[in-house]
């Protein structure tokens, strides 16, 4: 990232921190620190980098695309309807609503 784009984010990233609760999780990696957030932060940041005019077609399809193998790492082998339960809870979760699953 420019110096223009450091000094731009790094204020909204602390803000949002803040603002939610401490969202963002830094984990190591065997090749290097990653950065893990909720969805909406993605959508965040990806307006944030349009107002920029710095977001192009592909880096949005690139993170579309990039959601499908994420989960799969997530929910391993559930079946489709538990991996449903499971994506449904966290969405929950980062919402503070009642995650108990209903039958």
């Amino acid at each position: 990232m420019s110096r223009e784009e450091r000094e731009y984010f790094l204020p909204a990233m602390q803000k949002m921190n803040a603002d939610f609760s401490n969202p963002l999780q830094t984990v190591a990696t065997p090749d290097g620190p990653v950065v893990i957030a909720p969805h909406y932060v993605a959508q965040a940041l990806i307006e944030a980098w349009q107002e920029l005019g710095k977001e192009s077609a592909r880096a949005v399809m690139d993170y579309v695309r990039a959601g499908k193998p994420a989960l799969d790492q997530l929910t391993g082998d559930l079946p489709a309807a538990a991996a449903f339960d499971w994506v449904m809870a966290a969405a929950m979760r980062w919402r503070e609503l009642d995650a108990t699953p209903t039958d």
